[in-house]
């Protein structure tokens, strides 16, 4: 059996990580605590869990209101993004209700 891209990666990881700290497991935890303390904007560390809560809160109190029915997670960004979309779509569908248009035909139909 022939091992996939994602493993090949990891195995390459883990033998660059053993030749850098040959046998020294010690060495090889301090540098991975030292990483692990590095600020990341996009993945702070949580140091204070109930700030880190509020903070998440009040991220999804901002994102726009989901779409009845829908049960999808309220924090993901492309899905806030997609729901001001929807709603755009709909009162642009009530604001032209006077309009005629053109419906395109369904799929397997033809258009006489």
């Amino acid at each position: 059996m022939k091992p996939d891209t994602t493993m090949l990666e990891l195995w390459q990881s883990k033998d660059a990580r053993a030749r850098r700290f040959p046998g020294d497991v010690r060495a090889l935890c301090r540098e991975l605590m030292e990483k692990q303390e590095t600020v990341h904007a996009n993945m702070p560390l949580v140091r204070d869990f109930a700030a880190s809560q509020a903070a998440h809160c009040a991220r999804i109190v901002e994102l726009p209101p989901p779409v009845a029915g829908e049960a999808l997670l309220p924090d993901d960004p492309i899905l806030a993004e997609l729901r001001e979309i929807r709603a755009a779509l709909a009162q642009e569908r009530a604001g032209d209700a006077s309009v005629l248009r053109e419906e395109p035909p369904g799929y397997g139909e033809r258009k006489d």
